[in-house]
């Protein structure tokens, strides 16, 4: 079983352009996905710590 980008017995690379493009495509994909990730994260996270702020300035105003 030959894998992308190795050759055949002739000699011949089996990784067409269009298979080039296509893996360029997905690792950018993949690379979008995370960055959207890694910025959720983020948000989630600032806003975790500004409400646990938030919770224990008022906490101890209020007690």
């Amino acid at each position: 079983m030959k894998h992308v980008g190795e050759k055949s017995a002739g000699g011949n690379k089996t990784d067409a352009p269009e298979a080039s493009g296509m893996r360029t495509e997905f690792y950018s994909s993949v690379s979008q996905i995370l960055q959207t990730a890694r910025s959720n994260v983020y948000r989630a996270i600032n806003f975790a710590m500004v409400e646990a702020h938030w919770k224990i300035v008022y906490g101890i105003q209020v007690n």
